[in-house]
């Protein structure tokens, strides 16, 4: 339920856009585009407790290459007590 919450207040609107597994911790990486716009906006792990915001300047010309987005992070926020 946090996780969801946190979700709404960093990037608001979403739909899942694609899912990969995640990098750090072995689970779903989740990437997120907006409803209307059907732009990125961002990723997340719920298990890392890992949310990032895309910056929209630098999304677009954007190309998914099936393990990574290149994007330049505006906003990184993660939950992680030990960080």
């Amino acid at each position: 339920m946090y996780f969801e919450s946190l979700l709404d207040a960093v990037l608001g609107e979403r739909q899942i856009f694609h899912m990969i597994e995640c990098p750090v911790c072995g689970f779903e990486e989740i990437y997120y585009e907006h409803l209307v716009t059907k732009r990125l906006i961002g990723r997340a792990c719920r298990q890392c407790n890992f949310v990032q915001k895309f910056d929209p300047l630098e999304i677009r010309n954007r190309s998914f290459n099936g393990n990574s987005i290149n994007s330049s992070p505006t906003q990184i926020v993660s939950t992680n007590k030990e960080a």
